[in-house]
């Protein structure tokens, strides 16, 4: 399996979000504002010199109405979608103990251990365990690549849950 380039996942993330951020008509000091995050940390994510933890990701995902973001490796892009209205995000505490439980729940249902993970997608062991435990905010794109490992192809939220669409296993509902 192709993992993903960290380097041009970086920068066409960053790209993206400033795209967004230029077309709601925010400075980066603005953005950093509402999204509680430092401006050098959208300055640097924006150029594709940072890779995000998830927790500052949603944040910025939520300033900026962001209501989907795909990205496809063998095209090198990325889509996104909009909302009219504030997607919902769990408090960050739920969202890490959601995004590893997402893992645990995929890594058991492929029947591997963390030590065959870690071979298939450069993640170390230690660092699947922390994820799965909430022990740690994961980086963007350390859950991408696991992700893609999974081939998850879609994840949404809602009030009630937490959904993820995989070619591997199907639809996955956690209850928030």
């Amino acid at each position: 399996m192709n993992r993903v380039n960290e380097e041009l996942f970086k920068k066409y993330t960053g790209r993206f979000i400033a795209q967004i951020r230029r077309f709601r008509g925010l400075s980066q000091e603005r953005l950093a504002e509402i999204a509680d995050v430092h401006r050098n940390t959208i300055a640097n994510f924006e150029i594709g010199e940072k890779d995000l933890n998830i927790v500052s990701f949603s944040h910025i995902a939520q300033a900026l109405d962001l209501g989907s973001l795909d990205y496809d490796p063998e095209q090198k892009k990325i889509n996104g979608s909009l909302k009219p209205l504030k997607p919902f995000f769990p408090a960050e505490k739920k969202l890490l103990l959601v995004l590893g439980q997402a893992v645990d729940t995929l890594r058991r249902h492929s029947n591997l251990s963390r030590e065959t993970l870690e071979k298939h997608t450069g993640v170390h062991r230690n660092t699947i365990s922390r994820i799965e435990k909430a022990a740690c905010t994961v980086r963007l794109f350390t859950l991408t690549n696991l992700y893609d490992y999974f081939k998850v192809q879609k994840v949404s939220t809602d009030m009630n849950s937490f959904t993820l669409q995989s070619l591997k296993h199907g639809r996955i509902i956690i209850p928030l």
